[in-house]
């Protein structure tokens, strides 16, 4: 599932993608699950991912119009982040407990 909604957030933007995965994913999440604020959390934070990397990257288009750079030069200095965000996102994705505040 984190895999598609990377691919979904590289390509489509947060709230057309919500709309459209976020009743297949409910009823996905219910079959095996999972809590439907988790799964909520999850996909938020893969679509913000989406966003920040290439091909599309909709975010690092706005910030090279704002910041007037190339896009690769804007794409390196986000790599970081991005990294730090898949950490997040692993363990979000794979310690529930800590996401959700439970015990």
């Amino acid at each position: 599932m984190n895999v598609l909604l990377l691919i979904v957030g590289c390509v489509m933007d947060m709230v057309s993608a919500i709309v459209i995965l976020a009743p297949l994913l409910v009823s996905l999440g219910r079959v095996y699950g999972i809590d439907p604020v988790h799964l909520g959390i999850i996909m938020i934070i893969n679509l913000e991912i989406g966003l920040l990397t290439p091909p599309l990257g909709i975010n690092l288009i706005v910030a090279m119009s704002a910041f007037r750079e190339n896009f690769s030069s804007i794409a390196r200095g986000v790599l970081p982040f991005v990294g730090l965000m898949l950490v997040g996102l692993l363990i979000v994705s794979f310690v529930p407990a800590l996401s959700l505040g439970l015990q």
